[in-house]
């Protein structure tokens, strides 16, 4: 499948392309891993990616799919340079049991069993202000493929790009939490200095009733694994008391993590903190570091004794380890609970987004859910 299209005129600025160029995307095979990485690395040094897009990422993902399952690849040309890149899913779903559609996906695979290990941040890998026009005119000329998804998402299409095609879309937002790591600056980085009354002294009691607890962060890629295999089984056990499915319910999901630790841990670009009471482990925190950006990704705490509150204890440690190392923002991402809402200071909003042909089974699935649609946790939209 290779499809030719004109995008709208945008800038690409950073990258060596006129202020108002054309951009032209094609949809091709993926390559050679390596050309396609140094291509991938090339342009990612431009554009300042989320962690999620950039090689790190992307290129564990299709280092560990099979060659069968592998995306196609969307690439934007301007004057004969690459401007933008991705990949893209190419997969058929059937939603109920009923609704059938051919669809690609940004920056994954369409598939559940892969998809588990949860996008978030997602965008082209393009300055900005490329937008999504290009694509939408790609996946529009596209006769074969019913269906775009764009999941985790900060910006989505705007309604008018999409209905001025003669789209249809259906769209799930998550608030998404984060501190802003400059405002600690007054406190010298003490994060009770950004909470509520009430939460900064749960925070106090909970440190004193901890004491002494500290947090010690991975020094090497060994220990790296050594520290993610007790998150895992304390995340394990904390959800399965509670009877909800974990992280760790899709086999895909650790593989894919201990290759992209063993990939991106040397680079700085994994974090690992075990967080210590005394001589106990209380919990572990998996994060991803870019651009001083710090991801909360996923964590693991011990079953609390009476009073202990480990996640909240465990999380304030990391916030002021961030604030001391130069980082300018710790994103708890998206979902709510009281923990991100307690120590947020800025909140955003994330987008799964489906874009769609005008099928009329997709009318009538549009009148069926009304507004009543919401996406799947395990990256799979709809259900």
């Amino acid at each position: 499948m290779r499809a030719v299209v004109a995008g709208g005129r945008r800038p690409a600025l950073g990258v060596g392309v006129p202020e108002r160029a054309v951009v032209h995307f094609t949809v091709e095979p993926i390559g050679a891993l390596d050309e396609l990485e140094r291509e991938w690395r090339r342009l990612e040094r431009h554009v300042s990616p989320s962690f999620f897009v950039s090689w790190n990422w992307i290129g564990t993902l299709l280092e560990m799919i099979p060659p069968r399952d592998r995306p196609l690849l969307l690439r934007g040309v301007s004057a004969g340079r690459t401007v933008a890149l991705a990949v893209l899913g190419d997969a058929v779903v059937r939603r109920r049991g009923v609704i059938r559609a051919h669809r690609w996906v940004v920056n994954a695979t369409g598939d559940p069993a892969f998809d588990c290990i949860h996008l978030e941040h997602n965008a082209l890998l393009a300055d900005p202000r490329i937008g999504w026009d290009g694509l939408l005119e790609a996946f529009a000329a596209a006769k074969d493929v019913d269906e775009l998804g764009l999941p985790g998402v900060a910006a989505a299409p705007a309604a008018h790009q999409v209905e001025d095609r003669g789209l249809l879309r259906m769209e799930a937002r998550e608030p998404s939490f984060a501190v802003d790591l400059s405002t600690l600056s007054h406190s010298r980085g003490d994060v009770a200095a950004i909470l509520s009354r009430n939460a900064r002294s749960q925070l106090r009691r909970a440190r004193r009733r901890l004491d002494p607890v500290w947090v010690e962060a991975a020094t090497s890629e060994a220990e790296a694994l050594d520290f993610f295999r007790i998150m895992k089984g304390f995340h394990v056990s904390w959800w399965q008391r509670r009877g909800v499915a974990h992280a760790f319910t899709h086999e895909f999901f650790e593989r894919f993590h201990e290759r992209l630790i063993e990939r991106a841990f040397a680079d700085g670009s994994i974090q690992l903190l075990r967080v210590r009471s005394g001589d106990r482990t209380i919990g572990v925190l998996y994060n991803f570091v870019l651009a001083q950006h710090v991801y909360a990704y996923q964590s693991g705490f011990v079953q609390p004794a009476a009073g202990e509150r480990p996640g909240v204890v465990a999380h304030a440690l990391a916030v002021e380890r961030a604030w001391q190392q130069g980082a300018r923002v710790y994103d708890f991402m998206a979902g709510e609970n009281r923990l991100k809402v307690s120590f947020a200071n800025c909140t955003d909003t994330l987008s799964w987004t489906v874009v769609q042909k005008p099928r009329l089974r997709f009318r009538a699935e549009h009148r069926a859910l009304g507004v009543a649609w919401r996406p799947r946790t395990d990256g799979r939209f709809g259900s």
